[in-house]
C-alpha cells in the first residue's frame, strides 16, 4: 500500500484526544433513567398480573397467587392494618386500577422508546466524533482501494485477451475470478465507473500482436477492448 504513514500516526494521534466525556455522562444519566422506566414498568405488570389473579382466581396457578399469601404473612407478622382494605377491594376498583395501570404502562413505554431514541442519539453523536477524526485516512484508502480496482479491471482485460487469442485455461479462470472482483468494485462499492466496455493495456496487445498472422494452425488477433458483460 501506498499510504502515507504520517497519516495513520495522525489519526492515533486523534483518536487518543478524542473527548467522549459528555457522551459518557450523558448516556449514563440516560441509562440510569431507562432503568428507572423498565423497573416502573415490570411493576406495574406485576400489580396488573395480581390484580388479574384476584379478579379471575379460578385462572391463576395455585403458585401464582401471591397476594393472599403476602397477606397471610403480614397477618402472622401481627400487621393487621389495612389487610381487610387490600384484601378484598371491590371489584370496580380493582378493575380501575388494572386499566389505569394499562395507561401508566402505555406511557411509560413511550418514555421507554423515546430514552433509547435518545441513547441511541448520543451513540451516533460519538460515532460522528470518531470518524471525523478518522475522515481523512478512509478517504487516502478509498484512493487505494480505486487504484486496486483500476489494477484489477486492467488484469482482468489483459487477462481475456490472453484468453482470447491463446483459448489457455489458467487465462480463462484468472479472468472469471478477477471479473467477480470487478464486478463487486463498480456495482456494489462504486469504486469504479461503470462502463460497457474496457481498454487492454496497450503493452499487452502489442505483446499478443504477433499471433494474428501465425498461420492456419492458429491466427487469432487479439483484441483492442474487452466487453464487461457483467454490466
Amino acid at each position: 500500500m501506498s499510504i502515507d504513514q504520517r497519516l495513520i500516526r495522525d489519526t492515533r494521534t486523534a483518536l487518543e484526544r478524542l473527548d467522549l466525556s459528555e457522551e459518557d455522562e450523558r448516556l449514563g444519566t440516560l441509562e440510569t433513567e431507562l432503568g428507572e422506566i423498565e423497573a416502573a414498568i415490570e411493576r406495574a405488570n406485576a400489580r396488573r398480573q395480581e390484580i388479574s389473579q384476584i379478579l379471575h382466581p379460578d385462572r391463576a396457578h395455585p403458585n401464582d397467587r401471591a397476594a393472599p399469601r403476602a397477606i397471610a404473612d403480614r397477618l402472622l407478622a401481627g400487621d393487621a392494618r389495612g389487610v381487610v382494605i387490600d384484601a378484598a377491594p371491590s371489584r370496580d376498583e380493582l378493575e380501575h386500577e388494572r386499566e389505569t395501570l394499562r395507561l401508566g404502562i402505555g406511557e411509560l413505554a413511550q418514555r421507554r422508546d423515546a430514552k433509547r431514541g435518545e441513547i441511541d442519539a448520543v451513540k451516533r453523536a460519538a460515532d460522528r466524533k470518531a470518524g471525523a477524526a478518522c475522515e481523512d485516512l478512509a478517504i487516502a484508502f478509498r484512493a487505494e482501494a480505486t487504484r486496486a480496482a483500476e489494477t484489477i479491471r486492467d488484469c482482468f482485460t489483459a487477462l481475456q485477451a490472453i484468453e482470447t487469442a491463446t483459448r489457455m485455461t489458467l487465462a480463462d479462470s484468472a479472468a472469471s475470478a478477477a471479473r467477480t472482483a470487478l464486478d463487486g468494485a463498480s456495482r456494489d462499492f462504486g469504486l469504479l465507473r461503470r462502463t460497457k466496455f474496457a481498454d487492454v493495456p496497450a503493452a499487452i496487445v502489442d505483446a499478443l500482436e504477433p499471433l494474428a498472422d501465425k498461420g492456419k494452425a492458429l491466427s487469432r488477433a487479439a483484441p483492442k477492448q474487452i466487453q464487461l458483460l457483467s454490466y
